[in-house]
C-alpha cells in the first residue's frame, strides 16, 4: 500500500511540474508579443491556457488556446486567432487585450482564442 501511495504522489508532483513548465512556456510565448500587459497579467492569462496534444508548430512549439464560456444555453461559438503571419504583431496585441477583457466579463457567447497561430513565424518574424 505504501508503494502505491508513493507512486501516486510522484505522479501528482510530475503532473504539477509539467503544468508549471507549460505555464512558463505560455508566458514566454505571449511575452514575445508587443504589448503593455504586465508579467503578472500574462501569467494570469496563461493559468487558463490549454493545449491539445496534437497542437504544435512544425518546429514543435506548443500552440495554446484559451476558452471563455458563456452563461446562455443558446450561446454562439466564436473562434478568434491571431498571428497567422509572424511579422504582424499588432494582431497578437489585440488578441491579448481581448483575452484580458473576456476574462473580466460575462459573455453571451463561447469564445476560443488562439493568440499565436504561427509560433514559428513569430519566432523568425516571417509570414510563413
Amino acid at each position: 500500500m505504501n508503494q502505491f501511495f508513493f507512486v501516486f504522489i510522484v505522479g501528482l508532483l510530475l503532473s504539477a511540474r509539467q503544468g508549471l513548465l507549460a505555464n512558463d512556456k505560455c508566458v514566454m510565448e505571449l511575452s514575445t508579443i508587443k504589448n503593455n500587459l504586465s508579467d503578472k497579467a500574462i501569467a494570469k492569462l496563461c493559468s487558463n491556457a490549454k493545449r491539445l496534444r496534437q497542437c504544435s508548430s512544425t518546429q514543435g512549439t506548443p500552440i495554446y488556446h484559451f476558452d471563455y464560456d458563456a452563461k446562455s444555453k443558446r450561446a454562439r461559438n466564436i473562434l478568434v486567432f491571431s498571428l497567422v503571419h509572424g511579422d504582424e504583431l499588432e494582431s497578437g496585441t489585440i488578441a491579448l487585450r481581448w483575452m484580458q477583457r473576456l476574462s473580466n466579463i460575462d459573455s453571451r457567447s463561447r469564445w476560443r482564442v488562439i493568440p499565436i497561430l504561427n509560433p514559428d513565424g513569430l519566432k523568425n518574424r516571417t509570414r510563413t
